[in-house]
């Protein structure tokens, strides 16, 4: 019986190696998947809850455009789209006002320098003259460089 025993055992060593080889490669295959899907889950999580919520949207188109389903999906798809690049485009046309108005608004700046310190900075004791004369520099020089 010890002979057996033994037998099985070796015969069986081949086939246990082959299943766990064969796991080994399974989870490996498993970890490479799941790396390269990593980036797009957020995406694949918001397509799960987009088509879930629209699906009664496509039932409805479905039975009033008689089952084209190509049609139905180039609807829904263009529908999307326009949701989501509509918002994208406004604010990019808003910022390009905001840039524009301010390459103007420093345009401007340069042509007429920084302002004059106001009156009561030279009221500051022990400072106010020093900084009120540093500040009239500071504003001449920088109108100086910006000719320049």
């Amino acid at each position: 019986m010890g002979d057996k025993t033994s037998d099985g055992d070796t015969s069986d060593r081949p086939i246990r190696l082959e299943r766990n080889l064969g796991l080994g490669v399974l989870l490996l295959l498993l970890a490479g998947s799941l790396a390269v899907l990593w980036p797009f889950l957020s995406a694949l999580a918001w397509a799960f809850v987009m088509a879930f919520a629209l699906w009664p949207v496509q039932r409805l188109l479905m039975a009033r455009l008689r089952g084209r389903r190509t049609l139905v999906a180039l609807l829904l798809t263009s529908a999307i789209g326009l949701l989501l690049a509509l918002p994208t485009l406004v604010i990019v046309v808003n910022l390009a006002d905001d840039a524009r108005a301010l390459a103007g608004a420093a345009a401007q700046w340069a042509r007429r320098g920084p302002p004059r310190p106001p009156q009561w900075v030279k009221t500051i004791p022990l400072v106010g003259e020093g900084l009120s004369d540093y500040w009239h520099d500071l504003a001449d020089d920088a109108v100086a460089l910006i000719e320049r």
